[in-house]
């Protein structure tokens, strides 16, 4: 009984995650997690397009072959692909 107890319990909070990023509407955290998600894949579209002019083809990387943490379109991607992955983490949990 405890037991089937604690699984519901956690069924209340996978659903409560799942209405967070699934369904803007349902709260003001949700519609701001949606416009932040939207924001991220816009930006992240923008960088790849603008990495493609060849007046930003410069290399992200140093010589040495390790990456230049200055380089604004590394810490711009890395956010990006941080918000992505942990995006795809709370969705597949």
């Amino acid at each position: 009984m405890e037991e089937a107890h604690r699984r519901c319990r956690c069924c209340v909070y996978v659903q409560a995650v799942w209405k967070l990023f699934e369904h803007p509407e349902t709260s003001r955290s949700a519609f701001i997690i949606a416009v932040v998600s939207v924001t991220m894949t816009l930006v992240a579209i923008v960088l790849l397009c603008l990495e493609t002019l060849p007046r930003f083809t410069k290399s992200d990387c140093r010589p040495n072959g390790r990456p230049d943490w200055k380089s604004p379109f590394f810490v711009v991607e890395s956010i990006c692909h941080a918000w992505f992955t942990f995006e795809l983490i709370v969705r597949f949990v």
